[in-house]
């Protein structure tokens, strides 16, 4: 509860603190009605059919008695007080809530565009973002209850003062009572926590599921009784275990609750039918505890109701942090600089090893010794799982190198200036992802758009796809349509290194023959660095040095 009520406190310590006050007042002007209610009842009871009560026009024809106006103007004054204080403490935790949740997803994002490539990798992109469109709702939920939760207790502990003040074994009575209530309370909350936080887990096999039942809705189709399995035994399966771990949870919840509100209920009957019979009290007095008894219910009955969200939203936290930890940045300088222009790059006994989600070490590629330069075209090839991407992967410094080093002409890498040198590569990895918005800074965005209308129309895609005020019109394209379109956008990057992984496989027998003959040439020729992942075998003399690797090593290397 503490680490909630700290993520409310870090983002808006003042607000917060303006909130917890207003919403401490609201909670001791609630407790101060009671004490107000006694005191006029007390007057009336002394004062009735001796002082006449006031009477007060409302307006023409009609008017209003009004017994006590002093204590009456308090109350109302007080009651107004209450809704005011409330209101306000209530609409400034909602707005901080709001922006709360706000500034923990911008936070997630900017992590995640800071962290390591390969520890995204290591991430499920599906429990991601069950844990940006749920969890965060959920823990901002839970840490707005907190401020609300102080205001009850103060409300309580108000009461309960009053209660002492009148007679101190009925305060120890309802003390006890309370403490009582707590435990029944507490013990069955405990195992509820765990059984949503088996819930939620259960919710990332759902997520995972249902994009299984997206992404392979054509094997499904072919297949009735794998798509029979895996809908009632897979997806229903985890569906059938969340309802059943919430429900139960919700029941161990909900019944502990009536335990409580029964509990309530039976001290006010010990009050009135057995502990007068051992302790004197007046009846005022008596009348003065069955209403604090019936006036506390309310705010306990809120602070043990919101637990329940309090436990949710602790899980959804141990979500979101382990996520956070998980998210490791890179130890870079994020500011690009001017670098000298480089001509070569030369790859000295690099090694990356691929580590599993439980950090054992997993495939190795390296230790390769090779070189790139300028004015020239290499095809790296291999079967799969020779260690092909992983290499280019390290070559365009998406991957870091857990051996050897890579040299831009004899200039190393560091920390400071591996962001200048990525700001030269231009990839399309098998795995690559197609903005519709350039997000790019031209000097002539009318000359760029005409650019990129001539490149749709030599690339047959004009019919298809328009670009205009930096945006194309849609990307609901085929595969090979959508990697054509990928190298429009690299074209007008107009990088120093362009790596291409397997970028024709998806491509018709003439935009096949288009990229090997004419645009990976037409590449070279404008002085870039050009490599390619490849299994075409009867394009390998075009290139000007042919790489095969096997099990992440160079087998063999020629020039043409």
């Amino acid at each position: 509860m503490i680490n909630l009520l700290k993520l409310y406190s870090k983002h808006s310590k003042n607000m917060t603190l303006v909130a917890i006050i207003f919403g401490s007042l609201s909670g001791i002007l609630y407790s101060l009605l009671i004490p107000i209610i006694m005191t006029a009842l007390d007057e009336f009871e002394l004062e009735n059919n001796i002082i006449d009560p006031t009477v007060f026009k409302v307006f023409e024809g009609m008017y209003i008695e009004v017994f006590s106006p002093r204590l009456g103007f308090i109350f109302l004054l007080i009651c107004l007080l209450i809704v005011l204080f409330k209101t306000v403490s209530q609409i400034i935790l909602t707005r901080i809530g709001v922006e709360l949740a706000s500034s923990i997803r911008k936070s997630l994002f900017s992590k995640i565009s800071l962290s390591s490539i390969s520890s995204l990798e290591s991430v499920s992109s599906n429990s991601l973002i069950q844990t940006i469109t749920t969890d965060v709702l959920k823990l901002v939920v839970g840490a707005k209850l907190i401020p609300e939760i102080l205001t009850q207790v103060i409300s309580v502990t108000g009461l309960l003062l009053f209660l002492l003040i009148l007679d101190v074994n009925y305060f120890i009575s309802v003390l006890i009572s309370i403490f009582i209530g707590i435990i029944i309370f507490l013990v069955p909350s405990y195992f509820a926590q765990g059984l949503f936080q088996k819930a939620r887990d259960d919710l990332d096999g759902i997520q995972d599921g249902f994009d299984a039942l997206i992404n392979g809705s054509y094997e499904l189709k072919l297949n009735e009784n794998k798509r029979h399995k895996y809908i009632n035994e897979t997806l229903f399966g985890f569906e059938e275990s969340v309802v059943k771990k919430e429900k139960f949870a919700h029941t161990i919840v909900r019944s502990s609750l009536s335990i409580i509100d029964l509990l309530s209920f039976f001290v006010i009957g010990i009050s009135i039918f057995i502990l007068t019979n051992y302790y004197s009290i007046a009846f005022s007095d008596l009348t003065a505890v069955v209403m604090i008894l019936i006036y506390i219910t309310g705010p306990i009955g809120f602070i043990l109701s919101a637990l329940p969200h309090l436990a949710q939203a602790t899980v959804s936290l141990k979500k979101v942090e382990d996520f956070s930890r998980t998210l490791l940045p890179e130890d870079i300088n994020y500011s690009s600089r001017n670098i000298m222009p480089f001509h070569e790059i030369n790859v000295h006994n690099a090694v990356f090893r691929h580590n599993t989600n439980d950090n054992a070490s997993g495939f190795t590629a390296g230790p390769v010794n090779i070189s790139f330069k300028r004015n020239q075209i290499s095809f790296i090839v291999g079967g799969n799982g020779s260690g092909k991407t992983s290499l280019l992967k390290m070559l365009s410094l998406h991957y870091t190198a857990s051996e050897g080093e890579i040299l831009f002409d004899q200039q190393k890498l560091c920390s400071d200036n591996i962001t200048s040198y990525r700001q030269h590569f231009s990839c399309i990895y098998s795995k690559y992802y197609l903005f519709s918005d350039l997000h790019n800074y031209f000097d002539n965005p009318d000359q760029t758009t005409n650019e990129v209308n001539r490149l749709l129309k030599a690339f047959d895609l004009s019919e298809i796809v328009s670009f205009n005020e930096g945006k194309f019109s849609t990307l609901d394209l085929s595969d090979g349509q959508k990697r054509r379109l990928a190298l429009i956008v690299s074209f007008l990057d107009n990088k120093s290194v362009y790596i291409f992984d397997e970028w024709a496989a998806d491509q018709d027998p003439k935009f096949k023959e288009t990229f090997y003959r004419e645009i990976l040439p037409y590449l070279r020729d404008q002085n870039k660095i050009v490599i390619a992942i490849t299994h075409d075998d009867r394009y390998f003399h075009l290139a000007d040095q042919v790489i095969e690797m096997e099990r992440g090593v160079v087998r063999n290397h020629y020039y043409n």
